[in-house]
């Protein structure tokens, strides 16, 4: 990748990377009662798709919350991971390490920010956020061989 396209990956990662925990940490100061509302909108969309799932006596709610949890924080480690690697000449465990490293510590932020609005901050939430960024993380590296691949196929 030439610098040029490079600078602006790096700023077009940063900026949604940046945006990404901005959007985690909002929905922390989020109180209680209007974290809950924004999740029962999801629940009612999802909530037929989660009962055939896991059954009529599924708690939507709850299952909504977490997969929240999972979401957002794939996201940010697939985004982590990305500016790491572009910024850096890093790769194998020094490129998840890094990534893993910011990615919890945005998860222990986040938990605690949550103990000031009333809600409860768990470590479960912590071990879920993380989880989430592994995965993110892992189909972002999958990605970026799928796409070395193609580009030595393609002889770029």
């Amino acid at each position: 990748m030439n610098k040029t396209r490079q600078k602006t990956a790096i700023a077009i990662i940063g900026v949604l990377l940046v945006l990404s925990v901005i959007f985690i940490f909002s929905n922390s100061f989020e109180s209680g009662a209007r974290s809950n509302a924004v999740s029962g909108r999801f629940a009612k969309l999802f909530g037929g798709v989660i009962r055939a799932l896991f059954g009529e006596d599924a708690n939507v709610n709850y299952i909504v919350r977490k997969c929240a949890h999972i979401a957002e924080f794939a996201l940010l480690g697939a985004l982590t991971l990305t500016f790491v690697k572009l910024l850096t000449e890093y790769t194998g465990k020094k490129l998840f390490f890094c990534g893993l490293f910011g990615t919890l510590l945005v998860a222990v932020i986040d938990e605690y920010i949550q103990s000031f609005t009333g809600r409860t901050s768990m470590v479960g939430d912590i071990l879920l956020d993380f989880f989430g960024a592994v995965l993110g993380m892992v189909a972002a590296f999958l990605l970026y061989i799928v796409i070395r691949k193609c580009r030595k196929q393609n002889g770029d």
